[in-house]
Parts: C-alpha cells; structure tokens; sequence
C-alpha cells in the first residue's frame, strides 16, 4: 500500500489511519522534561506573554478591521516587529490573514471563537445521515490541511481521523479542493510523497487535476492517501471570497465510490455553502465574479459533472 498505515477500519469498528496523519496535539506536545524547573519557568512566563500579546493583537482586529500593521501594532500597544512576528504565526494558524491590500483581517479560524462549531457540526450531522459515511470540516493550515470538526458514520468499517490531525494537500480530496482555488500555496515537487500506487507525484499531473476540480468544483481522492478509502471534497469560503478549507465525506470504496458519491454532491456542495455563509461569504459576489470574470486569483464554482 506504499507508505499507508492500514486500509479502511476493520470488523470491530476501528477506523482506518494512515502514516500521513499527523496528530496535531501530540506535535505540538513537546515540552522539555529533561529542561530544569527554573528553565521551564521561564520558558511558561515567556509564553504566557506571548499568548497575552497574541489575544490582544486579535481583539484589536475583533474592534477594527482590516488594519495594518502599524495600526495593529499601536492598537495592541506592542512594538511593530512584535506584532509582526504574532501576526506571522496567528497567519499560519489561520486565525488572521492579509488582504489583497496588504492589511490583516480575522482568519476564519477565528469564526471558531464566535460559536461556529454549532453551526458546522450541525450541517456535518446532517450531512452523514444523509451518506451514511463520515463528513469533515478541514481548513488549510501551511501546507497541510488541518480537521477542525467532523461526524462520524455508526458503520462498524469506516473512516475517519482525529480533529486536530493534518494531512497533506496533495493527495487529499480537501487538500485539491483547496489547492484548486489558492495559487498563493504552492506544493514543491519534493513535498508530492506517494502514500499508495494510486497517489499523484507528478507536477503536471497534479495540475491537471486541479485545473479539472476549477471546473466541476469538487474534488476526489480515490485511493491516492489510503489504499480502500474514497472521498469527495468541496471549497469552503470566508468572508473575502478566499477558499480556506473544504468539506468531504470519506469511507471504504467497497461502499463509497464515485457513483455513491455523485449521488450525494448536491447535498455536499450545499453543505460547503452553508459553511462558507456561516463563515460570512456572500454568495452573491461569487456569481458576480463568475459574470465578469475571475478577479484576485478567486475562481467561481462551476456545476459540472463526470
């Protein structure tokens, strides 16, 4: 199966994982044992100051936005290079990201601090009852896709990974929904690891693929990340028109395969939606992007089948 862990869950309920999954938590997890007490102390009292700093760099934006650097840094009341620093890993996380015009807006991670989960987990729900299988809520994070939310689908063989885990771009159905609509986030050609026979490692294959998820709006992962999982993936938008996540829904290919798939890709897309409304795109500029022509490296959704 190349460099899979397993294919898609087994008999006794267990869900299927693979060696591309990274579990957020236990990354971000090491702090030094073997570091001394008065080491670790300091290291706490450092980072407690850089959280402090960090909330108030957002409550600044939550007051005002879009602001500047110089205007956030004043608002903050933090030097310049300081706030350039927290807004660089606040980017990253996806808490706050840069307009075409160069100031920072609230990311849509941000949304999360608003109650949003409610909103995604209900549509989730929603959408695994109507499938039967797994539903997801991923959001770009680097160059990895990041699970933020998901509702797990009660057949004993399924799958599913953790919220918090990442997995790569490439060879992920979010990941190409994704990669299909930001040309600002590149995959180097070293990054295109084959984790089955079926995964995609050459650059223009892969951008073959992405030109095809441009025009139908969807995108599909058969077998490319786990040997015996099928998942089709949809854009999800904020506020500005940016595509910074996607839904999906997975499970075993003996069950969910393309054409249970494309029975189900009205629900989906109506799904990814009503997540990207909640997310505060209007769908409105969209279908006027798509009447004058794509403008700022924002593509429209075409309905296209196949």
């Amino acid at each position: 199966m190349g460099r899979g862990a397993g294919g898609a869950g087994g008999a006794g309920g267990g869900e299927a994982r693979a060696a591309g999954v990274r579990n957020g938590a236990a990354t971000g997890a090491r702090n030094g044992a073997a570091t001394g007490a008065g080491s670790a102390n300091g290291s706490a009292s450092g980072a407690t100051r850089a959280l402090d700093r960090g909330l108030a760099v957002l409550e600044a934006l939550i007051r005002k936005q879009p602001q500047s650097l110089t205007e956030l840094a004043q608002a903050s009341g933090i030097a310049k290079s300081t706030a350039h620093r927290l807004l660089r890993t606040l980017k990253m996380r996806g808490f706050v990201h840069v307009g075409p015009d160069g100031r920072y807006r609230l990311g849509a991670k941000s949304a999360w601090l608003r109650g949003l989960p409610a909103v995604v987990q209900r549509r989730l729900d929603e959408l695994r009852a109507r499938t039967g299988e797994t539903a997801n809520l991923g959001m770009l994070a680097g160059r990895e896709i990041e699970y933020v939310a998901r509702s797990v689908s009660a057949h004993a063989l399924r799958w599913g990974v953790d919220v918090g885990s990442r997995v790569p771009c490439h060879c992920t159905a979010m990941g190409k929904a994704v990669l299909a609509f930001r040309p600002d986030v590149r995959v180097e050609p070293r990054e295109l690891v084959p984790y089955t026979p079926r995964t995609v490692t050459d650059p223009e294959e892969l951008e073959a693929q992405l030109e095809l998820v441009r025009r139908r709006g969807y995108a599909l992962d058969d077998e490319e990340f786990i040997l015996g999982v099928f998942c089709v993936a949809v854009p999800v938008r904020d506020q500005d028109g940016r595509v910074v996540g996607a839904v999906s829904v997975a499970g075993p290919s003996v069950r969910w395969d393309r054409a249970a798939a494309m029975r189900h890709l009205d629900a989906i897309k109506a799904a990814g939606r009503a997540i990207s409304r909640a997310l505060g795109h209007d769908a409105r500029e969209e279908e006027g992007a798509a009447a004058g022509g794509v403008s700022q490296g924002i593509a429209p959704f075409k309905e296209e089948r196949g």
